[in-house]
């Protein structure tokens, strides 16, 4: 949901073939937003129905109205319906047994209790190429723009996906000055990359070759990544390509002005109702990398904090999963 909530400051429309338009939307009720992806991997899956008028909660992040009591279901290309379960408020679950097929297409289908209907495009599952996933040091004369890149290769060959996205998390180690009684010699903290979207493209039988991020890594421990990545439909592709490039856009007297973003979701009632947010078919892979200083590098001073390192954002003294 928290990709969604930086869409919602946006105007772009996204149809058939995609065109920059600035229309005017009036409403008197807010749009529906619908967020959630099936995988090749073991379910279940969750789609989560909001809408857009959000509120602003005490921690000061954004939060969006479920939408209760709608029936969803998800029909394959073969013309099996799954029915999905409200687990809790807005948010629709599959059965356990439900796994999303490599080549095989999904159209999801939805109903709101006031009988609204909805649903989403034809997405097909399309299998990942061969990847590889690395950190390699970029070295340079100016010690400022030496910096730790982390790589994604994949080999994609006729008939696979030639569209990816990446997400991932990473966590790093800080150290406390002095252990104070209440405190604790180690933290780590943890960030997200939630507002950066890495998607990347490839014709087939060519190696797509992707840095995800480049870190001008000062500290002395190493960083622990974790990569989600995803195929993607050229749909969904350049669904994320326009948020891409609006959270980009410098604001200049001759960009474009925000837009909303339509994903792949219609209203089946009213052909002319703005319809927000994507529901996603894709091959998903989860890998783990270490960043580490190149034995070359000079060695920097040690992060070290001054009192309690858990009073930093993002902090834990608890090992992240998988940290070595």
């Amino acid at each position: 949901m928290k990709n969604l909530l930086f869409m919602l400051g946006t105007w772009v429309l996204l149809g058939g073939c995609i065109e920059r338009i600035n229309p005017e939307l009036p409403k008197s009720e807010p749009y529906l937003v619908v967020d959630g992806t099936i995988t090749d991997q073991p379910g279940p899956y969750q789609i989560t129905l909001r809408e857009s008028v959000g509120f602003k909660q005490e921690d000061g992040s954004w939060s969006l109205p479920p939408v209760v009591g709608a029936q969803l279901s998800i029909t394959d290309g073969g013309g099996t319906v799954t029915t999905l379960y409200e687990v809790e408020d807005g948010v629709f679950q599959t059965p356990d047994r439900f796994r999303g097929e490599v080549g095989q297409t999904y159209t999801l289908h939805i109903t709101l209790e006031n009988g609204r209907q909805y649903r989403s495009s034809s997405e097909q599952l399309w299998a990942a190429g061969a990847d590889t996933l690395y950190a390699a040091y970029l070295t340079s004369d100016d010690p400022e723009e030496r910096a730790h890149q982390l790589i994604a290769e994949v080999d994609v060959r006729e008939g696979e996906a030639q569209f990816y996205r990446w997400t991932f998390d990473y966590y790093y180690q800080v150290n406390t000055e002095i252990q104070y009684p209440a405190c604790c010699p180690t933290c780590y903290i943890s960030k997200n990359s939630l507002n950066s979207i890495v998607i990347d493209k490839s014709q087939g039988g060519q190696q797509l070759r992707t840095v995800l991020v480049k870190v001008p890594y000062k500290a002395r421990y190493k960083i622990m990544y974790w990569v989600e990545q995803y195929t993607l439909t050229e749909q969904a592709y350049n669904y994320w390509r326009l948020i891409d490039e609006q959270q980009n856009a410098v604001g200049g007297l001759f960009d474009p002005p925000p837009a909303l973003i339509r994903g792949n979701l219609t209203s089946e009632t009213d052909p002319d109702e703005v319809v927000l947010g994507y529901f996603q078919v894709a091959a998903y892979q989860r890998k783990k990398v270490f960043m580490y200083r190149d034995e070359n590098d000079p060695v920097p001073i040690p992060m070290v904090i001054k009192g309690d390192c858990r009073q930093l954002a993002d902090a834990s003294v608890e090992e992240p999963e998988g940290w070595e």
